[in-house]
């Protein structure tokens, strides 16, 4: 599985999470235009997330007629939630969408345990951030 097919199994599955707390439309994919090629625009007084991608390391786990690689990453969720609303909304969402991306394995691409980390100081924004490691191949 290549890295490209690996964020794109990623992005499906977070696609298919459901939640009271966030909608769907409310997800803003690293430099993707949305449906009918508009911007996003985060919303003001509810929950938005942000979702990127850290590269990581490729490394030689095998030996045969050529080298079998391993490409290791990390997903980073990044939710916010408007301030003066309290933290318990955002940090259920981070929760459960923790639960939903970690452990998850389809073909070559295993995502690890996830890390909620509340994030202080943001003037805008309570913000509450979701780290899963993973690996390809």
């Amino acid at each position: 599985m290549r890295d490209f097919d690996a964020k794109r199994e990623i992005r499906k599955r977070i696609e298919s999470f459901v939640s009271k707390g966030i909608k769907k439309e409310h997800f803003q994919f690293q430099n993707q235009p949305l449906d009918g090629g508009k911007h996003f625009t985060a919303p003001h007084n509810e929950i938005w997330a942000q979702v990127s991608f850290g590269g990581g390391d490729k490394r030689i786990v095998g030996l045969a007629d050529k080298p079998c690689t391993r490409t290791t990453g990390m997903l980073f969720i990044q939710l916010f939630a408007p301030r003066n609303t309290g933290t318990d909304s955002a940090l259920i969402v981070a929760e459960k969408l923790a639960e939903h991306v970690q452990f998850y394995s389809v073909g070559g691409l295993e995502l690890q345990a996830s890390s909620v980390i509340e994030v202080p100081n943001n003037p805008d924004f309570y913000q509450v951030n979701v780290h899963t490691p993973y690996t390809v191949n």
